[in-house]
């Protein structure tokens, strides 16, 4: 690679900007769980060869011939403890292809603790043999959630615990043995490459009276919204407040945006969400609703997380099947294997194709409900009071511009 010269002063500015990484897997070990198709086989060694630390992980797949799309190898990771992803701007991994096969997608996944999983398509890592290691970046702004994953649900990006190489055929795939190797898959971010709205980060009331005058009630009766102090981001968070009488009542409180905002082209939104304990086991779900200038409404579920007595951060996808159409019944069309679907009791009529218009938000509402009614019955629970801090809309971003790894790849003079 050709040399720059820069100062030592350009070097330092460099250095200040650069990205701050967080290590996801080092690929020390060959602790990994394996999941191939019958008839297939992966085996697993570590090697000297690395970007980071002392080894790689040589994936060895052996494979027989397939149609396309009935591949589904899974290397999966435990971590050691779960991590928080929130700061991430970029994911990255080193990938040194041995021998190739252009027919096989790598898929890195993510799973959190609840099992809920977002993910990245890298269609071109498996392409080329190399001698050399290539670093793969994939934007946050690339995630993608997926219908025949986990239920397509929200993940918590401040709790992930496993971490999956999936291996994919999106064409027909020979019989044949596909060799290469993986080594530090990790975050940067500090780096300014997130295009993100913050919608709401509820700043700006200067007391619970004032958030109860901008957010009335709008689901559920006696639900109140209210200001708190105890927040995930800067010093004060939206509290709703509701008596939970029974499952699948949803208790929530409404917002009008100062002006339309334009959802169509969005990557994903981010909802910071403090539950509550007191819904332990009844698999509560933090609900977020987009509603458009005609009263139409896009439902984005978080489910589970808000039973803990801690803050998650809720990550809803839109990519790449977008808002999940109803059936002409009002059903929904992938059976809510989504983060999103439409909103069928927002008045709309059969055949409930009069979806919402993203290009045209006028109001959000946040809040919650429960889906479970064990025997003995729990209802009422009296009052639950569930948390919400930053609300942020993510749309396409950049990737990193090229830049030294380290000094040895410049030239320095004083």
């Amino acid at each position: 690679m050709k040399k720059q010269i820069f100062s030592l002063a350009m070097v330092a500015a460099l250095v200040t900007t650069a990205s701050a990484q967080i290590l996801i897997d080092g690929a020390e070990n060959t602790d990994y769980t394996i999941n191939v198709a019958s008839g297939d086989s992966i085996t697993l060694a570590n090697v000297s060869d690395s970007t980071q630390g002392s080894s790689s992980l040589e994936v060895t797949y052996n494979h027989e011939a397939s149609s396309e799309w009935l591949k589904d190898a899974i290397i999966e990771k435990v971590l050691d403890t779960p991590l928080d992803l929130t700061s991430a701007e970029v994911f990255k991994y080193d990938i040194k292809v041995i021998d190739e096969n252009p027919s096989l997608l790598m898929v890195i996944q993510f799973v959190d603790d609840n099992g809920y999983v977002f993910r990245y398509l890298d269609y071109g890592a498996l392409t080329n043999a190399s001698t050399d290691w290539d670093t793969r970046e994939l934007r946050f702004s690339e995630i993608q959630k997926s219908r025949w994953v986990a239920q397509g649900r929200a993940a918590n990006l401040r709790s992930i615990a496993r971490v999956r190489y999936n291996i994919l055929n999106p064409g027909e795939v020979e019989n044949g043995t596909t060799v290469f190797q993986l080594d530090n898959l990790r975050i940067g971010s500090e780096s300014g490459l997130l295009n993100e709205t913050v919608i709401n980060d509820f700043e700006t009331y200067t007391d619970s009276a004032a958030a109860a005058a901008a957010w009335p009630q709008r689901f559920g009766a006696g639900t109140t919204a209210a200001i708190s102090t105890d927040s995930l981001h800067g010093s004060q968070s939206l509290e709703v407040s509701a008596e939970v009488t029974g499952r699948w009542i949803s208790f929530a409180v409404e917002n009008e945006l100062p002006a339309p905002m334009d959802f169509s082209e969005a990557a994903y939104v981010k909802l910071s969400v403090r539950g509550n304990s007191t819904m332990a086991g009844l698999n509560p779900a933090s609900k977020f609703w987009l509603v458009d200038g005609n009263g139409r409404r896009a439902l984005g579920y978080g489910f589970t997380w808000p039973q803990i007595d801690d803050w998650s951060v809720i990550i809803m996808p839109f990519q790449t099947d977008g808002v999940e159409p109803l059936n002409a019944d009002g059903s929904p069309a992938w059976g809510g294997n989504s983060p999103w679907r439409e909103d069928r009791w927002d008045g709309r009529a059969a055949p409930y194709n009069d979806n919402t218009d993203l290009t045209n938000i006028t109001r959000i509402i946040v809040g919650f409900e429960t889906n479970n009614e064990p025997d003995p019955n729990p209802y009422p629970l009296g009052v639950v009071d569930v948390l919400f801090d930053d609300i942020v809309v993510g749309f396409e971003s950049a990737l990193p511009s090229e830049a030294p790894t380290s000094a040895e790849d410049w030239l320095m003079y004083n």
